[in-house]
Parts: C-alpha cells; structure tokens; sequence
C-alpha cells in the first residue's frame, strides 16, 4: 500500500524533527576552563576561576576534581585511607541527583533515574536497589558534613573513576593540572564520538596558521626545507614546527595534550583550543589566534 503524499510529508517532518532534537541533545558543551589561573603563593595559594571568582587552596590536602573536563568549584575532596570522599552536596552537583538524609537512622539516600543508593553513617556498606554492595571507606560525619564514597556512587551512576595522585601519571589519564592531585569523572553520551588523534592535530595545526599569518602579516605557506636546521628564523622555525612538528603526548577523557611552546590542549568532543602555562603559576586560558599577540609565551 502507497502512502499518500500528504502522509509521507508528515512523517518526513517529524522524522526531521527528532533527529535534530537528538543531535542538539547530543551537543556536548565547552568546558569551563577557559581561563584558569591557580597562583601558587606560599602564605595564600589561591584559584581563580572563569567566572571570576577566587577560592583560597590547602595545597597539602587539596584535591582538584574535575567533571567531563570542567573544574567542579569549590569541591571538597578529602582522601581517607587511600578512598575519596565528598560531601552529599557535591554529588548532587555533579550527577544532578536528590539527597535525602533521614537524621533518625544514619541513612543517606542518593536517587538518579530509577537508582537508589542508600548509605549508612559509619559502616562500610550500601544498598542499591535492594541489593547489598561492601565499601572500601565508610559514611562518615565531618565538621557537621556528611561525606560519602565518590568512586563507588560515580560508577554506580554509570561514570568512569580516574585518580591522580600527582606524581604517576597512568597512559590515558594525562593530568589536567600536573604535580598536583585530582579526580577525573567523565559520564558522556555514548553515541557522541570524540575526535581522533589526526582529526585534534589538524584543528591546532589549522589554528597555528591562523595565529601565524595574523603575527606576521602573509598567508601561511607548508614548511619544506630542512628539518633540522637550527638557524631558521623565528618565522620560519614557526612554519617549520607548524607543518612538521605537532605531536600528541597525552591525553585524558576530555583533552589531547600537544606541545608547542606550553602544552596545548585539544577538547576531544568540542575542539576548543587551549593554552596551558605550568610555571610559577598555573594559568590556562583560550587559545586566540587572531590576536597580535598569539605566539606570545612570556615564561
């Protein structure tokens, strides 16, 4: 039997509609490390974020925790025996799931989609859906906050764990901020696939020739000439790296990290460019190659 043109006009349009409702849903956003400066003064270490806000550091306990790529601010991590835990306020940041506590009973209850993990003020184990799970560290009450296990409600939650302790480094979990210790949580949509290591050095490789010919003022040209000579000019050593040189020394969920003067970073689902100084401080901010100023590394 023929559909009627009308008919299949209509199914035609809503076939569109919903495929573009579910490439839009699909859409991962920028991170927020757009600029990111953490200024390591010994009296006051202080991190300043995009936003502008400013939050003071204990680098001794400081744990930086990072959601998908983005800093969570003002995230208190603390490490008791070797396990991560956080307040019930910060999960529900970061999972957008419901707290409640039941005073009475010790029982914490942390709800996301269908899934109910209960937890239970100084004993090592929860129940999920019903069913009993035992606990590397216990529930516990500190300073008035009730903190709970991060590793195992971000994995019940269907989000993979990464941990840094600042020191080795694990192939595939490249440290966002190095020497320092963080958590890395990453929960994307599985039908959203990240940029290939080719595809993340044609987008910086692109970006540098812009940066290039907006610093010097002519079209960029490929670099061909010899490779290893060492009295290239400044503008020719550019061109020479640009074409020749880019390379990628690690990586973690959200970022490929490629060196150039200071380490770039590629967002793998996004392509946003950014430039990360490990100096004196720690600055990260976007790349902008048309700015006269581009190939401007001041150490």
């Amino acid at each position: 039997m023929k559909l009627k043109l009308p008919l299949f006009i209509a199914i035609l349009v809503i076939v569109v509609i919903l495929l573009n409702r579910f490439y839009t849903n699909s859409k991962i956003e920028s991170t927020n490390i757009s600029y990111l400066n953490i200024r390591f003064d010994e009296e006051q270490p202080i991190i300043e974020y995009c936003d502008g806000s400013e939050e003071m550091l204990n680098l001794k306990e400081n744990v930086f925790l990072f959601f998908n790529g983005s800093i969570v601010e003002g995230a208190i991590v603390k490490i008791v025996d070797g396990e991560p835990i956080v307040p019930t306020e910060v999960i529900s940041t970061l999972f957008n799931a419901k707290i409640k506590e039941n005073d009475n009973e010790d029982i914490i209850s942390v709800t996301l989609k269908g899934k109910k993990i209960d937890l239970f003020i100084n004993e090592k184990y929860a129940r999920v859906n019903n069913e009993n799970y035992a606990l590397d560290i216990e529930t516990q009450k500190i300073e008035d906050k009730i903190y709970v296990p991060l590793k195992f409600i971000s994995e019940q939650f269907g989000a993979k764990f990464n941990y840094y302790d600042g020191e080795n480094i694990v192939e595939g979990q490249f440290p966002i901020l190095p020497n320092y210790k963080q958590i890395m949580i990453n929960k994307y949509p599985t039908f959203v696939e990240p940029l290939s290591n080719e595809e993340a050095l044609a987008i910086l490789r692109k970006e540098l020739e812009k940066a290039y010919e907006t610093v010097y003022g002519k079209k960029y040209e490929s670099y061909k000439g010899n490779l290893s000579d060492k009295n290239l000019s400044e503008e020719n050593g550019w061109r020479n790296f640009i074409s020749n040189k880019l390379y990628i020394k690690g990586e973690n969920d959200r970022y490929y990290i490629i060196p150039v003067v200071f380490d770039f970073f590629v967002g793998k689902y996004t392509g946003d460019v950014y430039v990360f100084y490990q100096g004196a401080n720690y600055v990260i901010y976007k790349f902008a190659p048309y700015s006269k100023d581009a190939f401007s590394f001041a150490g």
